[in-house]
């Protein structure tokens, strides 16, 4: 491609920078309207940069990538969209276990259009994410162009352990999430039909493609799961029958969603578990030791867990401390005088006249605790049915029109059972919160 070629007016550029160049390059080579991705490096003073010094952390570089694309059919806001679902913009210098300056979100514009709206995108993402945005946004100064052995990595080098792991799973989600931005020729040939069945939203199809893989190695494996999911089968429902009768869990789709087809792969162990109609993270162990570490950490309650919830009422920035017993009187788990301790540090986020946006830390983890506490404090659950009354009391007006307890697992962390290093994980609200957060936000402004 002649200098000439590269000016052509009718293409424009935008430069990003989330983590790895490896992973955003693989996504975005498949949007439609996208000429070309470059890997490479800016931000810096360094002169050149090879990968190896900016890999050291102390060029002041990130790692990018510059894309061009023609603007009649797809706007640089599109190109945000993607790369806001993409990569977790909450994380300072950091996206998963890839950690330093070189690895932080950042969009370097190439126009002060650009920058309005990149802050305006940000602003949109502030409302979707659990914690606050720390993508910085500034002009262009010079790019530079990786090694020539970075460019087009993941079309090159599609069994490497780490495009297999991290990149393929967030081409799936692009491709599950940005069907109608998608070049026809990236797309599955099932695209269409798949399409189709995602707007059924009580088909166990849809399901599986909802289930977003966060993270993947040889030890554990993160998902973030959608509401109407089971993250796995009590022990009376593993049975040939109930396999062939009952709707699939988490655990019963996953296999298929990862490609493992016969036998030789690990069996997936769930240590722990969301309840059917609760959405969010949850991490499954593929070894017997992974298995046992990790029980030990739910069990020493050392593992960090965040809820975020919609609440009826005023919430109350507090800590709720109970002993929770399996029936408090009328059939319902509660608070009693004699059973297991449970804390919840609630923080209320958001007010929305009446209802609240809250954030849940658990101290512990109990069966129902989140729901419970809050029940019992006066501020339900969207969408609750059962921890919404009084003991003996009337369920607790619900003008929010839920369709299920809107309670979201939003941040998980834990230390790895093989390296001990701890890890975290963030996810963004569903679209069911997401869509009740603006629609309150609309009625109170």
């Amino acid at each position: 491609m002649d200098e000439k070629d590269l000016k052509d007016p009718r293409f424009q550029q935008a430069t990003l920078g989330g983590g790895c160049f490896w992973c955003l390059e693989a996504v975005f080579a498949e949007i439609r309207g996208v000429r070309r991705v470059l890997s490479g490096y800016t931000g810096g003073a360094v002169v050149n940069p090879s990968y190896r010094q900016v890999c050291n952390g102390d060029t002041g570089h990130a790692e990018v990538i510059q894309v061009e694309f023609d603007p009649k059919e797809v706007s640089f806001a599109d190109l945000l969209d993607v790369f806001f679902a993409l990569h977790d913009p909450t994380t300072l210098n950091r996206q998963g276990n890839d950690v330093g300056t070189q690895y932080r979100s950042v969009i370097f514009t190439h126009s002060q259009e650009q920058a309005e709206v990149a802050r305006q995108k940000i602003a949109e993402f502030t409302e979707v994410y659990p914690r606050p945005i720390v993508t910085q946004v500034q002009p262009l100064d010079t790019f530079y162009q990786a090694e020539d052995y970075h460019q087009n990595y993941y079309r090159d080098n599609p069994t490497q352990g780490y495009c297999q792991v991290v990149i393929g799973p967030k081409l799936g989600k692009f491709r599950a999430k940005f069907v109608e931005l998608a070049r026809h020729d990236s797309l599955p040939q099932a695209s269409a039909e798949h399409n189709t069945k995602r707007r059924q939203p009580q088909t166990p199809t849809t399901l599986a493609d909802a289930i977003d893989i966060c993270f993947r190695d040889a030890h554990i494996l993160v998902v973030n799961k959608p509401a109407g999911l089971t993250t796995v089968r009590h022990r009376d429902e593993v049975d040939a029958r109930s396999q062939k009768f009952m709707p699939p869990s988490l655990v019963d789709l996953l296999p298929k969603l990862l490609g493992w087809a016969g036998t030789g792969h690990p069996r997936i162990r769930a240590v722990h578990r969301l309840d059917k109609e609760t959405s969010g993270l949850v991490v499954l162990a593929l070894t017997p030791d992974a298995e046992r570490h990790l029980g030990n950490q739910f069990r020493d309650h050392s593992t960090g867990r965040e809820y975020l919830a919609l609440v009826r009422g005023a919430g109350k920035t507090e800590t709720v401390e109970s002993q929770l017993v399996p029936d408090r009187g009328d059939g319902r788990r509660g608070s009693g005088s004699a059973g297991q301790r449970a804390v919840t540090h609630v923080e209320v986020l958001e007010s929305l006249g009446a209802f609240s946006l809250v954030r849940c830390t658990l101290e512990t983890g109990r069966t129902h605790q989140v729901r419970i506490h809050l029940g019992e404090r006066g501020t339900p659950l969207c969408g609750e049915r059962i921890y919404d009354r009084p003991l003996h009391g009337r369920p607790a007006p619900d003008g929010s029109n839920a369709t299920r307890p809107l309670l979201h697992a939003a941040k998980l962390a834990l230390d790895h059972p093989k390296t001990g290093k701890r890890l975290e994980w963030s996810v963004a609200l569903p679209e069911d919160m997401q869509s009740l957060v603006k629609k309150l936000r609309r009625s109170t402004n």
